[in-house]
């Protein structure tokens, strides 16, 4: 008769804690999502205005730097909510009401199988254009709460720019192990949060400035709309700049051949701009992930949040690069 054999799982009291304790602290930090995407927001509006701040700090005090600036971007926005949004709004109306008009043009130059492909999709993109505006409010403002949550942001953002000083003090003040090296994993994740922002606002702005300026002199209509989608499609890596061509392309076809030729013709005079001159200069240090990171990473953050999530995604990508990178200097013991 063969003795039995017993299968005995000797694990450790302290293992199984820890992992209740991780168990425990993702479902706690799945419960605060909210205000960690708010901290966030707040981080990374630190790390874009943070080195604008320092620099004007040589000619002014700290607070009056802020205020400043402050008082500059309210106008900036102001002078966008009304010299923009408005035109935007109605080209985008207006091409929504047009879109069938379009839609019979183009079907004739494009063959019966993709014609008969994308006949569904075509009848319902009007539908979803129109709620897309919806859509950003529910993703985005309605995500937070609200303008309460807007209003946490911009005040954390500014007392955390005005009492810098106060919180690395307190920080390097805290009895925990290897803090010097926590402070400085904070500003190599704010440095490099603050380089991307920058170099992507400064990447989409031109971008879509120079499209829109090659669309007028061609007399394409929409032109405000689609270079403002040129330039939000900035945001997604080699793909981006096809899906801001995209829409340009057909509506000059509609019109003409040779129109849409030059339209191609503009896009691709820009893209060798941005990847020649503007890429090398802007973005050369800002992150330093691979391309493919940054697609899934923005990939994720879609499937998670949204167009928040996509907003996210890459800074968000950049301070865990960081992090996994200087692990060891957090933990040297467990190096």
């Amino acid at each position: 008769m063969e003795q039995e054999k017993k299968l005995v799982l000797d694990i450790p009291v302290a293992t199984i804690l820890k992992v209740f304790a991780v168990i425990i602290g993702l479902v706690l930090l799945y419960l605060v999502k909210d205000v960690i995407i708010l901290f966030i927001l707040v981080l990374i509006f630190f790390s874009v205005l943070n080195p604008i701040i320092n620099r004007w700090e040589e000619e002014m005090s700290r607070r009056a730097a802020i205020a400043a600036l402050f008082i500059i971007i309210i106008l900036f926005v102001v002078a966008v909510g009304l010299l923009i949004i408005p035109p935007l709004v109605g080209q985008v109306q207006s091409f929504i009401n047009h879109l069938p008009t379009y839609i019979k043009k183009i079907a004739p130059l494009l063959s019966e199988p993709i014609l008969k492909g994308s006949e569904g999709a075509l009848s319902s993109l009007s539908g979803q254009i129109g709620r897309f505006g919806v859509t950003i409010f529910n993703t985005t403002i309605g995500f937070f709460g609200g303008l309460v949550a807007i209003f946490t942001v911009i005040v954390s953002t500014f007392y955390l720019l005005s009492d810098k000083a106060k919180a690395s003090k307190f920080v390097m003040g805290l009895p925990i192990r290897h803090k010097e090296a926590y402070y400085r994993l904070f500003d190599q994740i704010s440095d490099k949060m603050g380089l991307w922002v920058r170099g992507q606002l400064t990447l989409m702005l031109v971008v879509g400035t120079l499209d829109l300026i090659g669309l007028l002199i061609l007399g394409v209509p929409y032109a405000l709309t689609l270079g403002v989608w040129s330039g939000l499609t900035e945001l997604i890596p080699y793909v981006g700049p096809i899906l801001g061509a995209i829409p340009a392309v057909l509506i000059a076809l509609s019109l003409s051949p040779l129109k849409a030729l030059g339209v191609v013709i503009v896009y691709i005079i820009v893209q060798q701009i941005e990847a020649q001159v503007l890429v090398p200069r802007i973005m050369g240090k800002a992150v330093g992930l691979s391309p493919v990171v940054i697609i899934f990473a923005i990939l994720i953050g879609a499937k998670l949040m949204g167009l928040l999530g996509i907003l996210l995604a890459v800074p968000i990508a950049a301070a865990i690069s960081v992090l996994v990178r200087e692990y060891p200097n957090l933990f040297p013991d467990k190096g």
